[in-house]
């Protein structure tokens, strides 16, 4: 009764909302058509068929300050020491001393890359020769390998599903940008009955 809808601002925000509920709805179906359980599963197939993380080794270590300790360490070893009571005694590494010395399942790319060098070299059982990274002297048993798990359908659902609705908002809006007129509008364009308000020349505002 106070014809609210007939005054410009409001107009110009009920365009503004149709706009925006406009573009949301072209998006929504968009995805519909384009995110779905078929898609995303045919993603997680094509992911999965180029995925090969090689194999993965079970290992524990020693970290120690310097070579004489380590070689020390080695020696005790090679005499039939028991490496979980020697790491929990002595190595520095305090995130796995506790659990002796054991840093659980790990691939090639994991770690550093000097430390898996040597792990990967040295079979199931035995022990290695002391060596050295940028975190000071290791001595690591191989307790196991096998072959890396591949990633679920559960566990990689929600990944997928971001990343591709992601890129085809990107493929929604390089599609409208390459078909559509646009005009960059300078100062408040007033909608008034389908008509706009003249656009101020940018050198108005120098």
């Amino acid at each position: 009764r106070q014809s609210l809808d007939q005054e410009d601002e409001t107009r110009r925000r009920l365009s503004a909302a149709r706009e925006r509920i406009l573009g949301n709805v072209l998006v929504e179906n968009h995805l519909k058509n384009t995110v779905n359980e078929t898609t995303i599963r045919r993603m997680y197939d094509e992911q999965a068929g180029l995925r090969n993380r090689g194999d993965e080794v079970q290992a524990r270590h020693i970290l120690l300050k310097d070579e004489e300790t380590a070689k020390d360490i080695a020696k005790k070893l090679n005499e039939g020491g028991d490496f979980a009571a020697l790491a929990r005694e002595i190595s520095e590494d305090e995130g796995s001393r506790d659990k002796g010395g054991n840093l659980g399942y790990f691939t090639n790319d994991m770690l550093e890359a000097t430390f898996t060098k040597v792990a990967f070299a040295t079979k199931k059982g035995d022990i290695s020769e002391p060596f050295k990274t940028k975190y000071g002297w290791h001595i690591l048993q191989v307790q196991n390998r096998r072959k890396a798990a591949q990633p679920t359908f559960e566990e990689m659902r929600s990944e997928i599903l971001n990343f591709m609705t992601y890129d085809e908002i990107q493929n929604i809006l390089k599609s409208l940008r390459a078909q559509g007129d646009v005009k960059l509008l300078f100062g408040q364009a007033v909608v008034n009955q389908g008509e706009t308000e003249k656009t101020p020349d940018i050198s108005d505002n120098e």
